[in-house]
């Protein structure tokens, strides 16, 4: 333990506090330890803490003792116990998983990082039977909440086998019962009333994104024969309808 303060300490008592680490914030001292406690002590009270005087009857003891600073006080079992809360989440395994079900994509953007390959290059695209396999592996983790996320190039482009990954892992977690959703990042181009129906009545949360004015858009993630912006803002509409209609969140 090291402690640098504004102010001296004639005689520190390294015996005395338990491990910490301290940060000056206005006129008072945060003081931390490993297992997530803190107390906020004035100057004074932090200097008789760190020269160890802190009397035992003394309200600032009864503070420091519960939150596991004072050393010959320092309550291990609290401390394991207080960790385990604290790293709980360790052992809840992975929660969101993205499935790339085609790197094809019928946008040029500008600014693309996924990888992109042209319409043509179908060998990109996800089978159905390392789908199954990717699913079969999401569902082994051990956590109860399980969100997949379909990602790409354009997921819309390969969606018989975004279709088949829902149904699957809807039937393989009947034994599991999980608590399973989806969602689906698309430009939304290939959006159609048929798919959008789907979605729609499999609860797929759908994600998209407006680079800013038609122009800007447009410039930025470029589509083929046609304006991006226009159909991602006529999409955005129907399915921000269809969402309030069915009493969904419409924050598309």
């Amino acid at each position: 333990m090291t402690m640098h303060l504004d102010f001296p300490i004639e005689r520190p008592d390294y015996s005395f506090p338990a491990f910490f680490r301290h940060r000056k914030v206005g006129d008072h001292y945060v003081v931390t330890n490993a297992q997530g406690d803190f107390v906020i002590l004035k100057p004074e009270e932090f200097k008789s803490f760190g020269e160890g005087t802190v009397a035992k009857d003394s309200p600032l003891w009864r503070r420091l003792k519960e939150g596991n600073f004072i050393r010959a006080e320092f309550d291990v079992p609290a401390a394991v116990e207080r960790l385990k809360r604290r790293k709980r989440f360790l052992q809840g395994g992975p929660n969101l998983h993205m499935i790339v079900a085609t790197l094809r994509c019928n946008e040029t953007c500008v600014y693309c990082h996924a990888s992109r390959a042209d319409m043509t290059a179908t060998q990109t695209d996800m089978t159905k039977e390392t789908a199954e396999k990717t699913v079969d592996l999401i569902l082994q983790s051990p956590s109860e909440f399980i969100t997949i996320e379909f990602q790409g190039g354009e997921p819309l482009v390969n969606f018989p086998v975004v279709k088949h990954v829902i149904e699957y892992a809807h039937e393989k977690n009947r034994a599991l019962g999980k608590h399973l959703e989806f969602t689906m990042v698309s430009n939304l181009a290939l959006m159609d009333e048929d798919k959008l129906g789907y979605l729609l009545d499999h609860r797929v949360q759908m994600c998209t994104s407006i680079d800013g004015p038609e122009h800007l858009h447009d410039k930025q993630r470029k589509l083929v024969g046609s304006s991006a912006f226009k159909a991602a803002v006529h999409w955005i509409k129907c399915i921000n309808e269809a969402y309030g209609q069915r009493g969904l969140d419409t924050t598309l």
